[in-house]
């Protein structure tokens, strides 16, 4: 079972921060194989055909030693 939970709101024209939840399990029986995360992230769109975007996650994953990390990204992304 996964879910993802997004929401945001647009504070400007082309700003878009917003907050995310995920939620995954490989074996409904086993409780050990639950991964979750939260965390925020925001969208930019400047100008047409221009997009950044950036996201961090506070991750819990009971199936590994170390059940806490951390998850971060950042796009660029530019299309005709």
């Amino acid at each position: 079972v996964a879910s993802v939970f997004s929401f945001g709101y647009q504070a400007t024209k082309g700003l878009l921060p917003y907050f995310v939840a995920e939620h995954l399990q490989q074996d409904l029986s086993d409780n050990s194989t639950q991964q979750s995360s939260a965390g925020i992230g925001v969208q930019w769109l400047p100008i047409p055909h221009i997009e950044f975007q950036a996201e961090y996650k506070k991750q819990t994953n009971k199936s590994a030693q170390v059940s806490q990390s951390d998850s971060g990204w950042i796009l660029f992304h530019f299309y005709l």
